[in-house]
């Protein structure tokens, strides 16, 4: 549990219901109900995370899903688990 209350993922999750539109770090926070600092922290481990996209227009930057590189990471995950299984046997 970080500020305000909230963790990564249910930042994640309301970025990932609205993402027919990519949203800004204040519309985020608005969603959110958390400052505007907090939220641009939580979206940047996001972001670091590979779990969100970002695309800067002028001043402001839009996130949104990474779906590629989530589907990604878990497909190298389940790589990884099948191989270790593996070697227990």
């Amino acid at each position: 549990m970080l500020r305000g209350g909230y963790n990564h993922f249910e930042i994640s999750r309301y970025v990932e219901v609205k993402d027919m539109e990519a949203l800004t770090v204040n519309q985020v926070a608005e969603l959110v109900g958390i400052g505007q600092s907090t939220a641009s922290e939580h979206l940047a481990l996001l972001r670091r995370a590979g779990l969100l996209g970002a695309t800067r227009s002028g001043k402001e930057v839009y996130y949104r899903p990474d779906y590629g590189r989530m589907v990604g990471s878990a497909e190298q995950l389940l790589a990884y688990l099948k191989s270790c299984a593996r070697c227990e046997e």
